[in-house]
């Protein structure tokens, strides 16, 4: 009985969907994302495999500083005064931003499932 209640348990209260929901359908802002792109394409090297991977070894300081301030800029929008296509732009690329930099502050690591951040 315990299992069948306690996914019930962890939703999120109904009252929170609202803020979630915000959005400004005429919006035709644009979020820069910019800063990402660049510092994407000055990270990722190709492997022998082929695979794209962040050059998590070499990153220097200014680079992580750099990262650290697109994740600032992105923390200061006012996310709910844009249309539905760029919240979603905004969302996927603050989650892999933030990831990155995770990694960055716990670097070297094996996997990211090896990061503790409870």
């Amino acid at each position: 009985m315990l299992t069948a209640t306690a996914p019930a348990l962890a939703a999120p209260k109904a009252d929170l969907w609202p803020f979630w929901e915000r959005h400004s359908p005429q919006s035709t802002a644009q979020i820069d994302h910019s800063p990402w792109d660049r510092w994407l394409k000055q990270h990722i090297r190709r492997g022998d495999d082929g695979i794209n991977r962040i050059a998590y070894a070499a990153i220097t300081p200014a680079a992580h500083a750099e990262l650290q301030n697109y994740i600032n800029a992105l923390q200061q929008t006012d996310i709910a005064s844009y249309g539905r296509t760029q919240q979603f732009a905004y969302w996927v690329n603050l989650y892999n931003a933030a990831t990155v930099a995770l990694i960055l502050a716990h670097y070297p690591v094996e996997s990211i499932r090896n990061i503790n951040i409870s």
